[in-house]
């Protein structure tokens, strides 16, 4: 395992997420790809995660050779589970959360999760308050590269992957 761990989410910046997240960053990491990023990621990824199990193991079954380990904090046949807690905090959030407990990454950097604008479901601003939580403890270890994650835990530089824990 890498010390590093890059999550990604489908947001329309992802791919200037992922560039940004290279540029900085030039050595070995795992990648945990969230929700239907695992369906159209290229690279290998090590992790793929939601938190609509259901949706996960929909689409595993359309890229079954991904090889990845597929988590959510709820149970299903088929998918690992933690216990983590749920603040209604996106699917990237629970992936946070797997990374800092599960999986125990020094750093994480979040790419293509901004919480900005809306879905089918609501503002993606609705699931700030959950992030805001996870500061106080933990933004030394964690990241994001852009929109309202990255104002509320940082974006990443260089001294952030050679900081001490």
């Amino acid at each position: 395992m890498n010390d590093v761990l890059l999550i990604i989410g489908s947001a329309p910046c992802r791919l200037e997420d992922i560039k940004g997240f290279k540029s900085l960053y030039k050595k070995a990491h795992d990648v945990c790809c969230i929700n239907e990023t695992g369906l159209w990621y290229r690279g290998p990824f090590k992790y793929w995660v939601s938190a609509h199990a259901d949706k996960l193991l929909e689409w595993a079954k359309v890229k079954p050779n991904a090889g990845a380990e597929l988590w959510s904090y709820r149970q299903r046949a088929g998918i690992n589970h933690a216990h983590v807690r749920w603040d209604g905090g996106s699917s990237s959030f629970v992936a946070v959360q797997f990374a800092l407990f599960a999986w125990e990454y020094r750093r994480i950097v979040v790419a293509g999760c901004p919480l900005t604008g809306e879905n089918e479901c609501g503002r993606y601003d609705r699931f700030l308050p959950a992030w805001n939580n996870l500061v106080p403890d933990y933004q030394h270890r964690v990241r994001s590269m852009s929109g309202n994650t990255a104002q509320v835990i940082g974006k990443p530089d260089k001294e952030f992957f050679n900081g001490q824990e």
